[in-house]
């Protein structure tokens, strides 16, 4: 399981049905409802994985610079997820991710090959 080739195909796998489900579901609800029903369930069933970890205690510790570091990028990818669901209301799947391939290339672009 600790094969990144396996674990990158694998998340390509999962990514690339994700957008099927959320363009049916943009059919007949708010993009703002379906982000905030996302969130909601995702930190549900985080948060049980979370405990059993016994991970409580790593809350306290912490940094500033590292809490920030997790907030950003999570305010970030929430508005970009906003912004996904609507161009996903009014344009297709495929057109949308073909126009969404340029944030790996800038991701990669910013941090090499890291």
């Amino acid at each position: 399981m600790n094969n990144p080739n396996f674990l990158a195909f694998l998340v390509a796998a999962i990514w690339g049905l994700a957008p099927i489900f959320e363009k049916i579901s943009l059919k007949s609800m708010d993009p703002m409802l379906v982000l905030t029903v996302r969130f909601i369930l995702v930190t549900c069933m985080i948060i049980p994985f979370f405990l059993v970890n016994h991970q409580i205690s790593s809350i306290a510790t912490i940094s500033l610079k590292n809490l920030i570091l997790i907030i950003v990028p999570g305010i970030l990818a929430a508005i970009g997820i906003y912004i996904y669901f609507n161009a996903l209301i009014c344009f297709s799947v495929l057109r949308i991710i073909y126009i969404g391939i340029p944030c790996q290339v800038t991701a990669i672009l910013l941090l090499g090959s890291s």
